[in-house]
């Protein structure tokens, strides 16, 4: 996740120190950066949405568990839905790599807002060193 991010951000800068440079491949230059850059970001998008689809799976799970268990006649089945149903219900299931951070649609508006605020900064360092 973090080499997407890397990735991402340093194409772009990379897209930025080619506009100022004058030569006959700098249009394909910046294509290929920006082709970079697009498939980095849309692979952070990609794992973040492929977390968010589990996170909905599992409430129509637990609906499902819940009519499983009103049509069950077995009592040692139906403690055991009651239960799994309970935990499911009540210990939501999130994707915590390392224990950093929690991969949602949140953090995807954070790594989008990360992507520009440091695209930001190497933008100001490249124009103080110009002057």
């Amino acid at each position: 996740m973090g080499c997407y991010f890397i990735t991402c951000i340093n194409e772009l800068h990379q897209i930025y120190t080619n506009l100022n440079i004058h030569h006959e491949n700098v249009i394909l230059e910046i294509s290929m950066n920006l082709q970079l850059a697009f498939i980095a970001f849309f692979k952070t998008v990609l794992i973040i949405w492929s977390c968010c689809r589990v996170y909905k799976q599992v409430d129509i799970l637990i609906s499902l568990i819940h009519d499983i268990n009103n049509k069950s006649f077995n009592f040692n089945l139906n403690d055991q839905l009651r239960w799994f149903s309970m935990h499911l219900r009540y210990e939501k299931i999130f994707y915590r790599p390392c224990k950093l951070f929690t991969l949602d649609i949140k953090f995807l508006g954070k790594v989008m807002l990360g992507i520009v605020s440091y695209l930001l900064i190497l933008i100001q360092f490249d124009r103080a060193t110009e002057t």
